[in-house]
């Protein structure tokens, strides 16, 4: 219910800013395949540990509101907007090769698309996935595929959460952000659009 909330979110908000969904594509496998042999059993289970390494990818169209607009109307991905989900959980955090795999998407698709954007991150839910966010930023790969975009001219690393309310867990990570070299690099700009537990407290 939670997952459904926050992807209808993003839909709306893209629907705010001018965009249509097109299509969505979300590897995860819910359903459980038993098969009477082994070697299918296996096989079934390689696919689906394979496919949940990969994020999932949320497409959007640009929406034309000028009457005659061709250029919108022709090419309407030109002006897309691509949205990668990654998934989370409460106890381990973000989950890494989903993010890692994101993060190299990006990259291939950047020579393509000819529009340089700062970064922005919607996550992560709980205060408790900041340290694993923190260890993803910091990652060689991540870095070479992404934080060249928040050194642009005014580049910076938004990260906006909607329900994180940790202080000493958001404090710890603004605090390792400035100190920690490889952190410090993507220039990061964090807030959360909930008070925290001291102020709710």
């Amino acid at each position: 219910m939670l997952f459904d909330r926050k992807i209808e979110a993003i839909q709306q908000a893209a629907q705010d800013a001018g965009y249509d969904y097109d299509s969505s594509w979300l590897p995860w496998e819910t359903e459980e395949h038993r098969f009477t042999h082994l070697n299918d059993q296996d096989e079934i289970d390689d696919r689906k540990d394979a496919r949940e390494e990969q994020p999932g990818l949320i497409l959007f169209r640009k929406r034309s509101n000028k009457p005659g607009d061709q250029t919108i109307a022709e090419e309407p991905f030109q002006k897309g907007l691509a949205v990668f989900v990654v998934g989370e959980e409460a106890t381990r955090g973000i989950h890494r090769r989903q993010f890692q795999n994101a993060a190299a998407w990006i990259r291939a698709v950047q020579p393509q698309i000819g529009m340089f954007r700062p970064i922005a991150i919607l996550g992560p839910t709980f205060s408790g996935s900041l340290p694993s966010l923190a260890e993803l930023m910091a990652n060689e790969n991540v870095r070479n595929s992404l934080h060249y975009r928040s050194l642009m001219p005014g580049g910076r690393a938004r990260i906006f959460s909607g329900s994180i309310s940790g202080k000493e867990a958001v404090e710890a990570f603004v605090v390792r952000s400035l100190q920690d070299e490889d952190l410090n690099r993507w220039n990061v700009d964090f807030h959360s659009f909930i008070e925290s537990d001291d102020r709710i407290l």
